[in-house]
């Protein structure tokens, strides 16, 4: 069995690594998945939440209120909290 951990993305407007703009409502979770296997780490599981507020402005930088929770190896925790996840 393999050891795997949750690990979590506060959202933003369009400055996520994986965004497609065109798409970004419709196939975030595939745009998710498709970056990271890109970068051989593999999503488990992936569920998107409006957990938080979303912040006043609309620059790329700030953050829509979603929340992206993935379920990823263990080995790979570190290599995505690079990416700007965190446990």
């Amino acid at each position: 069995m393999v050891d795997t951990d949750w690990v979590y993305y506060k959202e933003t407007y369009c400055a996520d690594i994986w965004t497609n703009d065109d798409l970004k409502e419709i196939d975030e979770e595939k745009n998710i998945e498709a970056y990271f296997k890109s970068i051989d780490i593999k999503i488990l599981e992936i569920q998107i939440s409006n957990d938080s507020v979303p912040e006043l402005c609309k620059a790329c930088f700030c953050k829509t209120g979603r929340i992206i929770k993935c379920k990823v190896k263990t080995k790979d925790v570190a290599e995505m909290q690079n990416k700007g996840f965190y446990q």
